[in-house]
């Protein structure tokens, strides 16, 4: 047990570090440059956080569900 308390800090660097990778202006847009990919993102990603916080849905699932709102919605 106390081995995966000390492993939480390094998972959240690694979750951390992939987040940073992933947030380019492909994936993200500012307001100013597409309002519209910008509006989407934020949408997904408010609608996975009340998934997973407020209905208890698993984050797993939530982070399909959005992918394929996302690919559905931007391809």
């Amino acid at each position: 047990e106390n081995a995966f308390k000390g492993l939480r800090p390094a998972v959240v660097g690694l979750l951390a570090a992939a987040t940073l990778l992933l947030c380019t202006t492909e994936n993200f847009s500012t307001p100013h440059e597409n309002m519209w990919q910008f509006g989407i993102s934020c949408f997904l990603f408010v609608a996975t956080f009340y998934g997973v916080k407020v209905k208890n849905i698993n984050p797993i699932r939530m982070i399909l569900y959005s992918a394929a709102a996302g690919l559905l919605l931007f391809y």
